[in-house]
């Protein structure tokens, strides 16, 4: 007995040892987050498993007192970081990256390219707190990935390289799951037609990659919470008809139409229309989409939802006259949208995902011109 207390005892102090204030990282603290390392080989850890499970009680303890807001979850189920229900990101073409407070609107901080050649090609956030930007100059074919955090204040840190994160592709769709342990993006190939989708675990290094043929169109990607599987919306390379793709992120690689299932295709609502901007929830069961006439004098918008297992789909929302974005917070319970029904004055409001209802955000709120939110 007393050797098993002096086991317990020791693997306690063993852990206990690894967090102290000189290493537990702060919130707008940077660190290389991108090193993309080749995947080691797993050791046997059976003989261990009592006390690494004593060690990690103890790490998780002692890192929920000092951190207990920015603590998640391993499954899909990710709690969303309580900044996400707080702060938006704006972002128009080529500009800079607007924080805004979402109970008025109002700008809260800019970020802008590291340089002034430089523009932001794309963003994303998993949690609400660390984002990731892609930066291009004009007239080179190559991005640099970035990344800040926004503090309880809604003010960023300091834009800091991932470290390897620069791409020899032009990089125009990025994704990071809730759990910040998996990162994707879209890159079209330098000097050649078509592109890759590549999805990157920033733990193991393991790096996987399908192609896209050179006319096919991939839009909207969206991560489930632990990364597991991605949704990305498609078009005919004709543009005959449009559909909404789920991709296993553990599937072998290969042309990622083929690797992937088709969950909806537009023609199932009717001629013409066009379905796209999925967002799937995080624990990967549900996807919401919209679906659209895509005519000018016929203009409905539909706020969709389909189940990934029994395919069942629903409506939850519907406008008239209008073509709006769609882009969900952290949790994926709502979404912010930009309504363009009058061209001259798009509006935003809020969608919740699990009702259909829909309120209209202050007329202060800052709307990007033919931008787009990342929340």
């Amino acid at each position: 007995m007393n050797q098993l207390q002096d086991r317990l005892k020791d693997a306690y102090a063993a852990a206990a040892g690894t967090v102290g204030p000189e290493n537990i990282r702060q919130l707008d603290e940077q660190s290389a987050v991108i090193t993309w390392p080749t995947a080691k080989p797993q050791r046997s850890t059976r003989r261990w498993a009592m006390p690494l499970a004593i060690a990690a009680t103890a790490l998780a303890v002692i890192a929920a007192t000092a951190l207990p807001q920015y603590l998640t979850s391993r499954s899909g189920n990710v709690p969303a970081s309580s900044l996400g229900e707080h702060f938006v990101s704006a972002l128009a073409p080529g500009k800079n990256l607007v924080i805004l407070k979402l109970s008025t609107g109002a700008k809260t901080a800019t970020v802008t390219p590291p340089s002034p050649l430089d523009s932001f090609k794309a963003a994303a956030t998993g949690n609400g707190v660390r984002y990731v930007v892609a930066v291009a100059r004009q007239g080179r074919c190559g991005t640099s990935l970035y990344q800040f955090r926004l503090n309880s204040a809604g003010k960023p840190s300091r834009l800091t390289p991932f470290d390897g994160g620069h791409v020899h592709q032009k990089v125009n769709q990025l994704q990071l799951s809730a759990d910040g342990r998996v990162f994707g993006y879209l890159a079209h190939r330098c000097g050649t037609a078509g592109a890759d989708l590549n999805i990157v675990n920033l733990k193991s290094g393991q790096h996987r990659q399908w192609t896209v043929p050179g006319k096919a169109s991939i839009s909207q990607l969206s991560l489930s919470g632990d990364g597991g599987r991605l949704t990305f919306g498609a078009s005919q390379p004709d543009g005959s008809d449009t559909a909404v793709y789920l991709l296993d992120t553990a599937s072998a690689q290969g042309p990622v139409v083929q690797r992937s299932r088709i969950l909806v295709r537009g023609a199932q609502f009717g001629n013409g229309e066009k379905v796209e901007q999925p967002r799937i929830s995080l624990n990967g069961r549900i996807v919401y989409f919209t679906s659209d006439s895509g005519s000018l004098a016929h203009a409905a918008t539909q706020v969709r939802s389909i189940n990934v297992r029994t395919g069942h789909l629903k409506v939850l929302a519907s406008t008239l006259g209008a073509f709006f974005t769609l882009d969900a917070d952290p949790s994926v319970h709502r979404a912010i949208s930009i309504i363009r029904a009058d061209l001259l004055n798009p509006y935003a409001l809020v969608i919740n995902l699990r009702t259909g209802r829909f309120a209209k955000l202050k007329p202060s709120f800052y709307v990007p011109d033919n931008g787009t939110y990342v929340w």
